[in-house]
């Protein structure tokens, strides 16, 4: 299996009263296969042990990770937007309960 990986050299910055810069240069922000979009919120991980910054997209809060049942909060469930109900349903976090009372429209 072959792992698409794509590469850049850069620079981190470091500003006394505001943390630091990492530019991401144009070449790998402009790649098609670059996963970030402009201005998305995301999550920075230091893999201490292994030396390594890890950037990934940030959870939806519906995404929480001690993982939230949405099968047994029918009531909750209804007063979503029917978009936020239909990306539960698709991203599979309706899969723990039966769903009977699932009607997106």
């Amino acid at each position: 299996m072959m792992i698409m990986v794509l590469e850049g050299t850069t620079q981190i910055k470091f500003y006394k009263l505001s943390g630091a810069r990492l530019y991401v240069p144009e070449k790998v922000a402009s790649d098609s296969a670059f996963p970030f979009t402009d201005a998305e919120t995301v999550v920075l991980r230091v893999d201490v042990e292994n030396q390594r910054l890890i950037i990934e997209k940030a959870r939806e809060w519906w995404e929480a990770e001690f993982g939230l049942d949405w099968s047994t909060m029918e009531t909750t469930f209804k007063k979503l937007t029917p978009e936020l109900q239909e990306k539960i349903l698709k991203g599979g976090y309706w899969s723990k309960g039966p769903g009977n009372f699932v009607e997106t429209k």
